[in-house]
């Protein structure tokens, strides 16, 4: 689990890095708060053995044409 989270939220960081308008410690700051959210939020719905199972819980939607960004 933990190396899936940090492979996103790194996504994540290099997104923000060349398109955001923020700064390398606003970026940081981000990176830490969203893994430590999302470690906790994926504690009980990550399945070894069953990778797809809970996969629709685990989706962070951003919708742009709705103007929708996931509350995580």
């Amino acid at each position: 689990m933990k190396d899936e989270i940090r492979e996103g939220v790194e996504f994540l960081r290099k997104f923000l890095a060349r398109y955001g308008q923020l700064t390398q410690d606003q970026i940081d700051l981000f990176a830490i708060k969203l893994t430590k959210t999302l470690e906790e939020r994926y504690v009980n719905h990550w399945y070894l053995e069953y990778p797809m199972k809970g996969q629709a819980f685990r989706c962070l939607r951003i919708k742009n044409s709705e103007n929708y960004i996931d509350p995580v």
